[in-house]
């Protein structure tokens, strides 16, 4: 319940990444809205489906509706600096690095 009532108030969209041929879930998504139309994208995917562009896909679609649909300005990755697999899904997504915290 309490996913729902995130979405509803829009504190937190959350999605599930999944099969465009079978239908099942591969994973999940997220986009958290910040302020003045910025906001973090954030994703997770099963681990026997690492490796065959889930994230990616998802994140893009993800991004997508985040520019297209709720105008942000601004969409953010945070991740652990040298977890390869994401900074690999975040470059194919189209983001670039700006910095390390």
């Amino acid at each position: 319940q309490g996913k729902r009532t995130s979405w509803g108030t829009g504190e937190e969209l959350l999605f599930v990444i999944r099969s465009t041929a079978s239908g099942d879930g591969l994973g999940w998504g997220a986009l958290n809205p910040k302020r003045s139309g910025r906001g973090q994208v954030s994703y997770g995917i099963v681990a026997r489906h690492h490796r065959k562009g889930a994230a990616s896909r998802g994140v893009l679609l993800a991004s997508r509706y985040a520019f297209d649909v709720l105008r942000w300005v601004r969409l953010e990755i945070v991740m652990i600096a040298d977890n390869i697999g994401s900074r690999a899904v975040a470059l194919k997504a189209g983001f670039r690095p700006e910095g390390v915290l």
